[in-house]
């Protein structure tokens, strides 16, 4: 059976003394926080059982602060999931007492997420969400930095100089590996569908022009079908996808460059007799059960849960309240799934 880690051995990897670890344990007197937090960050390398009683001493000496996020319908997996991410992220945090308010937006108006920024600024310190490309709200997040409250673009940039940075995967990176898998699962001559979720969310402009970038530099010779535009719904995307296939005797697969893949495998599981290779930028709860059963190839995504700990660092720290010119990109390799690697 494993030792188990004593305060000695902490003391030792952290290259403190055991007195430092007990005050910091058992606040018996002032540690600098510095030496606090690389105590706790080794703590948790070496499998140290206090872990949870360090994150709390550490959090009882931090500053308040609420961190506000807004995010689309929660009924769709990858923002209920996101935004339980962020939340125990934002709990998660030593350097700050912090606080995490979920705005979900039912509908992609700029409107509706302008309301959703600006009803966020009188409580939290720093805001940050995934919109869409709007002037209107482009001029919301002006109108944040110049209350002193800086925003993040999240999985999807945005063009609005006021912004404080993104955090997110490279969308014409994602764009591009869909477009080398799809190469490489349909013979050259193909006729290929795409599907992308919103022509207004920047990152999903970025996957479909990566993915027939690489198709064009591939010289693969494929009939690539215009895209169409599920509008990130289910429905829409099922009977989209019903009309590739009802039009396109020839189809042999779907590129799915945004919400809604769930309605697209549920047409083509009513169409059994046609192998459809199917390359998504879209994940759900269904997306393993799917991958498994061969109805979706390959699923690329982001990696939730890196992005949401990034978020977290990043707006936490005093630096992020601070304006800078020079926006800060902060980039998080692609999930890659597939039948084999669940």
């Amino acid at each position: 059976m494993k030792n188990r880690v004593t305060i000695i051995d902490l003391a030792k990897a952290a290259g403190v003394s055991v007195s430092t670890v007990d005050r910091i344990m058992n606040k018996r007197g002032p540690v600098q926080r510095a030496t606090a937090e690389h105590v706790f960050s080794v703590a948790q390398e070496i499998g140290f059982k206090g872990v949870p009683s360090l994150r709390q001493r550490l959090s009882e000496d931090a500053p308040a602060k609420t961190l506000g996020f807004v995010l689309n319908k929660r009924e769709r997996h990858l923002y209920g999931s996101f935004a339980k991410a962020l939340v125990d992220a934002t709990n998660a945090s030593t350097k700050i007492k912090g606080k995490a308010i979920i705005r979900h937006v039912d509908d992609m108006s700029a409107r509706s997420i302008a309301d959703a920024l600006l009803s966020l600024a009188d409580e939290c310190d720093s805001i940050a969400g995934v919109c869409i490309e709007h002037p209107r709200v482009n001029q919301a997040i002006h109108e944040l930095a110049m209350r002193g409250v800086p925003f993040w673009a999240l999985l999807s940039d945005l063009s609005a100089p006021h912004r404080a940075g993104f955090i997110g995967t490279n969308g014409w990176k994602l764009g591009r590996t869909a477009g080398w898998f799809m190469s490489r699962l349909c013979a050259p001559g193909s006729t290929i569908g795409v599907l992308i979720g919103s022509e207004q969310y920047l990152c999903q402009k970025e996957y479909e022009a990566g993915f027939l970038n690489y198709l064009r530099e591939a010289q693969s010779d494929f009939k690539l079908l215009p895209a169409r535009q599920t509008m990130e719904d289910d429905e829409n995307a099922y009977r989209l996808t019903r009309q590739l296939l009802d039009e396109n005797a020839g189809l042999s697969g779907i590129y799915m460059g945004g919400g809604g893949i769930d309605g697209v495998v549920r047409a083509l599981q009513e169409r059994p007799d046609s192998k459809i290779r199917v390359v998504s930028a879209e994940i759900s709860d269904l997306t393993p059960k799917h991958l498994i059963d061969e109805v979706i190839d390959v699923a690329l995504s982001h990696e939730f849960g890196r992005v949401a700990a990034l978020a977290v660092q990043t707006m936490e720290s005093p630096v992020a309240a601070q304006p800078s010119s020079t926006p800060a990109i902060h980039s998080v390799p692609m999930k890659i799934s597939l039948r084999e690697n669940l």
